[in-house]
């Protein structure tokens, strides 16, 4: 019975020792307890095992009680608020188990509130998330807080240890989240010996740190971190000794693939032997990594780069394109690319601004790391040093142009205005303001535009080096080489060859500029390059002007050409004319060369002032005779001629007047004076001759009335009609007035007295005066002062024929007899009209032959009168 009973108590004690060995802690299922979906933590624990829609509530005290989420094919919402977990006394348990290895298809999305707690015991993550499938998510966002820790070898957000599976698909868009890993367990990843990929980060406040040997955000120990976004929020991740803030693991693990589009990010690696600030653990690379805008600040730990690879790591495929990134690597690496013996290879800045420091370089492979294709084609590049020479994307090496004192300028156009036209821009000043824009270009001058204004970058080849030259801020100008060559002969170019001009801008940066680069920099010489010198640019130097700015070379001498051959070494451009046309000796260049073979070359401008006349000389109208005969061209003894002119006879299709007769105006009896008459001939060529009457007979052209004949009444208001063939042409019609012959029948005084006439005038004149002498003779009426002014008519009209009939007679004496008569004609008219008036036209009873002398007196005035008066209305007929 004792024995019995001994066996019972044995077994009792069993039993209690294994219900102690269970959780006392109380489970909530929503599928089996109840249909309520709020939950208070602190009352006990809570299993989630299909979809819906939890919130999960606490006092915010401490609790052991757990959060589960079981099962397969489970989408849920669930709000933490307050909620507070703590089981980090515990081994193997975890506060939240959000998702196990066997469950699969869970969408998970944690909305968290207030502030939140989860501190896992040993081997388990803070927010287990096992996961190494794609169909499973998890999201976290909200505007709470979550504090995840995980224990010893248990990620903070991630997966648990020894599970040899890693985690996957962790998105976090809001909240501030501080996720710290246990030691070999990363802040955001994978646990001891597990990886982490497809974690993403748009939003939120985010602080990440791994164990000892795990990534900040990535891998955990000896494990990689791939398939890593941010693209937002403020991410903070440290990673444990030796592995990378966000990327790989320590011993080998890898950061790839990871990619930051917008944020700040700070992410560093630490311990010796460390890894990359953003890349490779220690011994593990960092590859495929892109930035393109957010600001970026990543440093590795000893012998680690701040981008790419961990200690004995490579970086390649490194690229950033936008943001501002500060990467700065450890003792003997690259800022951006290989840690210590580690490589730097394919890597790209494209834009943004970049500041990388390295112990060994800035940009390339670390020490005893090799660097290769190495491309910076945009941005501002701030780098301590760059392991091999980087090239544009044409494969053309590009060198540093640093342009100073850029605060607030972003953008740097270079070669505006060509068609190699490119624009560097940049996301703000760097570090320790500094304002300084970075630029690589090719190895040549550039102008490069800012909206602080306009510069030069000057390339020195020997040096491989630019400055940089603000062409806007000159200070002086300075000839600090002289020309070449400053002994000439007229007629040779100047050659400015040797010449050099030194610029000096208000920073004392200088530019010394040669005559092909005088343009292009605002320099303008006097005499300039290439032109022709003359005797009169001896004794005077070369001035150079740049706006205010004048500097000036040795004076030129300039000596007198003394020629010993002439030739003609460049044709006229025409040869072959149509008559009429004036030759034209544009093209002509004539070579006077003396005997030391100085060579001076003349234009058709310039034959007078070198003493060269041609012949046909230039602008002369050309006849049919000039045909066949070359331009002949003579200076002093020396002769040279041209290609024989061709001039062809001209077949007119019209003929037009295009410069009328000076003279239209005329008295009858004067003769027709065409001077200043000009006739175009035009063949279907348009080719045109101008004729003057001199000319008219040589080529075929007759007027009518003809040039020089007497012209009658009958002539006015009529033109002088041209005929050439079937060609006519007209003047303006002519005015002639008739000529009076007494003064009280409307006759001036200018019909008597003609200032200069010929002798043709001058017959007209005696004509005239043989009729006034008639009527001073006509009979014994007239009075005695008419017979005295006839008496005087009668000597001046005799010394006027005289005169006329003398061939010798001079124009001096022709006008001379002229006047006399004018003279003596007006006198006797006066006398006529100082008669009385009853011996005009008046019969007197005085006797026979008084009656009869009346009578003729009487029948000549008034034919006179009579005939007056009939020329006055033939002339205003015919002058209408």
């Amino acid at each position: 019975m004792k024995m019995r009973m001994k066996r019972m108590m044995g077994l009792f004690l069993a039993l209690v020792m294994s219900i102690g060995c269970l959780s006392l802690n109380p489970i909530a299922s929503y599928a089996d307890d109840t249909d309520a979906k709020t939950f208070n933590i602190n009352q006990g624990s809570v299993n989630i095992t299909k979809s819906g829609t939890y919130t999960i509530e606490g006092t915010g005290q401490p609790t052991p009680n757990e959060i589960r989420v079981t099962g397969d094919s489970i989408t849920a919402k669930i709000t933490l608020k307050n909620v507070n977990i703590d089981v980090s006394n515990q081994i193997y348990n975890s506060a939240f188990l959000a998702k196990g290895y066997g469950q699969s298809n869970v969408q998970l999305t944690i909305i968290l509130q207030g502030t939140n707690s989860l501190k896992s015991g040993e081997e388990r993550a803070g927010l287990t998330w096992n996961n190494h499938n794609n169909s499973s998510t998890l999201e976290i966002e909200g505007d709470g807080s979550l504090t995840a820790t995980g224990g010893k070898n248990g990620a903070g957000i991630g997966s648990s240890w020894n599970h040899n599976g890693g985690t996957r698909n962790i998105t976090i868009t809001g909240g501030t989240v501080i996720a710290t890993g246990g030691y070999g367990a990363a802040g955001i990843g994978g646990d001891r010996g597990n990886s982490a990929e497809n974690i993403k980060i748009a939003g939120g406040t985010v602080t990440a740190t791994g164990g000892d040997g795990a990534a900040g955000i990535g891998g955990g120990g000896s494990d990689s971190g791939k398939n890593i976004t941010i693209t937002g929020g403020t991410v903070t991740a440290t990673g444990g000794g030796g592995a990378a803030g966000i990327g790989g693991g320590r011993q080998g693990g890898s950061g790839e693939n990871i990619t930051i589009t917008g944020g700040t990010v700070t992410a560093t690696g630490v311990g010796w032997k460390s890894g990359a600030g953003i890349g490779g653990g220690g011994g593990g690379s960092g590859e495929n990594i892109t930035i393109t805008g957010g600001t970026v600040t990543a440093t590795g730990g000893d012998g680690a780069a701040g981008i790419g690879g961990g200690d004995r790591g490579s970086g390649k495929g490194l690229t950033i394109a936008g943001g501002t990134v500060t990467a700065t690597g450890g003792d003997m690496t690259a800022g951006i690319g290989g840690g210590t013996r580690g490589s730097g290879e394919n890597i790209t800045i494209a834009g943004g601004t970049v500041t990388a420091t390295g112990g060994e370089d800035g940009i390339g492979g670390g020490a005893w790391g090799a660097a290769q294709h190495i491309k910076i084609t945009g941005g501002s590049v701030k780098a301590n040093s760059i392991s091999t020479t980087p090239t544009d994307d044409n494969g053309h090496n590009v060198y540093l142009v640093k342009l100073e004192n850029q605060d607030s300028v972003n953008e740097v156009t270079v070669d505006s205005g060509t068609a190699n036209k490119k624009t560097f821009k940049r996301a703000g000043s760097h570090p320790d303001r500094d304002t300084t824009f970075y630029l690589y270009l090719t190895g040549k001058g550039h102008d490069l535009l800012t909206s602080k204004g306009e510069y030069k970058a000057e390339w020195n080849g020997n040096t491989n080096a630019f400055t940089i030259f603000d062409p806007a801020n000159v200070k002086s100008m300075s000839v600090t080489s002289q020309p070449t060559k400053l002994k000439y002969t007229e007629g040779e170019t100047l050659d400015l060859t040797g010449l050099e001009v030194t610029l000096e801008d208000a920073n004392h940066v200088k530019k010394v500029v040669t005559p092909a680069e005088f343009e292009a920099n605002g320099i303008k010489a006097t005499p300039e390059n290439g032109k022709k010198l003359e005797l009169t640019d001896g004794g005077k130097p070369v001035t150079l002007k740049r706006g205010n700015l004048t500097a000036t070379t040795n004076d030129l001498k300039v000596a007198k050409l003394n020629p010993t051959s002439m030739s003609v070494t460049s044709q006229p451009t025409k040869l072959k004319y149509t008559e009429g046309e004036t030759l034209d000796l544009t093209g002509l260049e004539v070579t006077l060369e003396d005997a030391n073979h100085v060579k001076k070359v003349v234009t058709p401008a310039e034959f007078e002032a070198n003493g060269i006349k041609a012949t046909p000389e230039n602008g002369k109208k050309l006849e049919l005779t000039d045909g066949g005969k070359p331009v002949t061209l003579k200076r002093g003894n020396l002769t040279a001629t041209t290609n024989d002119l061709k001039v062809a006879k001209l077949n007119p299709t019209s003929m037009s007047v295009t410069s009328q007769p000076t003279k239209l105006k005329y008295t009858e009896g004067e003769t027709l004076d065409l001077t200043g008459l000009e006739v175009t001939l035009e063949d279907a060529n348009h080719v045109k001759k101008v004729v003057t009457p001199a000319e008219f007979e040589a080529n075929g052209i007759t007027a009518t009335p003809k040039n020089g004949s007497k012209l009658a009444l009958t002539n006015g208001g009529k033109p002088v009609t041209l005929k050439r063939g079937n060609l006519t042409a007209e003047t303006s019609a002519l005015k002639v007035k008739a000529r009076v012959l007494f003064p009280s029948f409307g006759a001036g005084m200018n019909d008597y007295a003609p200032t200069t006439v010929d002798k043709g005038e001058l017959n007209i004149q005696i004509d005239s005066a043989e009729s006034d002498s008639k009527l001073g003779h006509a009979g014994a009426g007239a009075g005695a002062t008419v017979k005295q002014a006839a008496d005087a008519l009668d000597e001046a009209l005799a010394q006027a024929k005289r005169v006329a009939a003398n061939p010798n007679a001079t124009q001096t004496q022709v006008d001379a007899a002229t006047r006399r008569l004018a003279e003596a004609r007006k006198v006797f008219a006066d006398a006529l009209k100082s008669q009385p008036k009853k011996h005009i036209g008046v019969i007197p009873k005085t006797g026979e032959s008084a009656s009869f002398a009346g009578l003729l007196a009487a029948l000549g005035f008034s034919i006179a009168g009579l005939e007056i008066l009939r020329k006055k209305k033939m002339m205003e007929e015919n002058n209408k």
